[in-house]
């Protein structure tokens, strides 16, 4: 399903840009192809670069938490990458931010990916 996103790999993670909104289907085909393959992928983190989306629904809200989850239980984090004001403020309502970290971009990231190898888990995020 290339058309809604792309996949790197890095050596943190997977990398997820969403290319586009996504609905139910394509949620459905998504969490579908995570269950498939993110078992396999021996990295702990995952980040997904929102850079194209203004706008995410309840059911993209949910996934999110349970991508949280699954990567926690891997001691490992669920990154959200270049997440529009809007999108950031509907995090902050909801206390999702508590639930994952934001980033303005994947070079903000790897710092503090840098900082928490060095010791140091709580550098600035916006």
């Amino acid at each position: 399903m290339a058309s809604y996103w792309e996949i790197e790999v890095h050596d943190y993670g997977l990398l997820i840009k969403v290319l586009r909104e996504w609905d139910v289907e394509v949620v459905h085909l998504f969490s579908k192809y995570l269950n498939e393959n993110l078992p396999a992928h021996p990295a702990p983190h995952l980040a997904i670069d929102f850079c194209n989306i203004n706008y995410v629904d309840s059911l993209v809200l949910g996934m999110l938490v349970q991508l949280a989850r699954r990567c926690q239980a891997k001691n490992g984090e669920l990154f959200i990458l270049q997440a529009h004001r809007n999108l950031q403020k509907l995090f902050q309502h909801t206390g999702l931010e508590r639930q994952f970290r934001v980033f303005a971009n994947e070079s903000e990231l790897q710092i503090y990916l840098g900082e928490k190898n060095r010791g140091n888990s709580s550098p600035k995020t916006s």
